[in-house]
């Protein structure tokens, strides 16, 4: 079956309004992350094309293929039993080197933070933590649901490769939900992993990957301005790893 998808861009940036949209190219659906890792493709052409537009302002790329699209369209055409092909490290091997991460850097905090990950699949990232005598829940739309209130809040809340997944128009409402969730403290942080844009990036590049629910990806820039429109200041500690405090 054929994803049904929308060639109608939007007329502004979902982050920062600017009407300075352009086409930055197209790549069929089928293109996965996996296949520069496999040296092949992965899943044949689907004969689906689905373009990126990017801000001239902020750089924000992202794809409106999607905008029409319901939780269950992108539970049949993305986060089915094939997902995994396009994503690997998705099961296991991301989450627990994502957990040793977190439990070495939160070590002496083992017994006081509480921790919430979002987006966190089947839960291996805070089943881990927990196991390591932390305090920790999952909430992912797709495959688990919620172990958490939306109302509890959290010391620490980590969102590891999820953001590039949230639709464009839904990234303000998706910041805005982790800032609700998190304790109203000076040590209290959010843990994104993201892969920025870089200025000499092209279409080419392995990160836009429809396959994979890849449709919304960030500059530095756009990052920051989504971050600091609910108080919270960004410090990338590379391109791919990124805090998020409360502002001062």
């Amino acid at each position: 079956m054929k994803p049904p998808v929308s060639a109608h861009p939007p007329t502004r940036c979902s982050v920062c309004g600017s009407s300075d949209l352009r086409a930055f190219g197209d790549k069929d659906f089928g293109e996965s992350g996996a296949d520069p890792f496999e040296q092949r493709r992965v899943f044949a052409d689907y004969g689906v094309r689905v373009a990126y537009h990017q801000c001239g302002s902020c750089r924000f790329t992202f794809s409106a293929a999607f905008d029409n699209w319901s939780p269950a369209d992108f539970e049949t055409h993305v986060y089915n039993d094939d997902y995994v092909l396009s994503d690997k490290p998705f099961l296991s091997e991301r989450p627990l080197r994502n957990a040793a991460i977190v439990a070495g850097l939160y070590h002496r905090e083992r017994e006081s933070v509480d921790i919430l990950d979002v987006g966190g699949g089947k839960g291996v990232f805070a089943q881990a933590l927990r196991e390591a005598g932390f305090s920790a829940a999952t909430r992912d739309l797709y495959f688990m649901g919620s172990e958490v209130a939306a109302t509890q809040r959290f010391d620490l809340i980590t969102t590891f490769e999820v953001i590039e997944h949230v639709r464009h128009d839904q990234q303000q409402a998706w910041m805005a939900a982790l800032a609700g969730q998190l304790k109203t403290q000076p040590s209290a942080r959010v843990l994104i992993s993201t892969e920025l844009i870089a200025p000499d990036h092209t279409i080419g590049w392995w990160y836009l990957c429809p396959r994979n629910g890849h449709i919304s990806v960030h500059s530095a820039r756009s990052l920051g301005l989504l971050a600091s429109a609910v108080g919270l200041r960004l410090f990338s500690v590379n391109p791919s790893m990124h805090w998020l405090a409360p502002a001062a």
